[in-house]
């Protein structure tokens, strides 16, 4: 009953709309609050208010969650089809670059990112 419910284009478009003016409510109210920062690198924000950790640990921890769940995900389904494979190929070969590869390519011995900011990160991909 849910689902039938949830399949009806008006309904999918009125939560649609809904979450969008949620997200920007959202981050008008954290913005007011100085709680989201735009230009100010974390100064007078709240945004290191977890700490920090090594740039290379956070990039890992940030990409690496995607590129498993995709590859579970596609390699435990029952129907692999040509186009299937070739567009979650492309994707992995993306993902390994960026999550495997890229971390151990940029300058970050000595930086520092934000918990907060990887937390961030991952919630978004839970997300999308």
């Amino acid at each position: 009953m849910l689902i039938d419910w949830l399949q009806d284009e008006t309904v999918r478009r009125v939560m649609l709309i809904s979450w969008a003016l949620v997200a920007v409510a959202s981050a008008f109210v954290l913005r007011k609050l100085h709680l989201l920062p735009l230009s100010e690198r974390g100064s007078r924000t709240l945004i290191g208010a977890l700490g920090y950790m090594d740039k290379r640990t956070a990039w890992l921890l940030m990409e690496s969650p995607v590129l498993i769940a995709v590859l579970a995900g596609f390699l435990s389904g029952p129907q692999r089809s040509t186009p299937a494979v070739v567009i979650v190929g492309a994707f992995v070969a993306h993902y390994v670059n960026r999550a495997l590869i890229y971390p151990f390519r940029i300058r970050a011995s000595g930086r520092r990112m934000p918990r907060l900011t990887v937390l961030a990160v991952m919630g978004f991909y839970l997300v999308n």
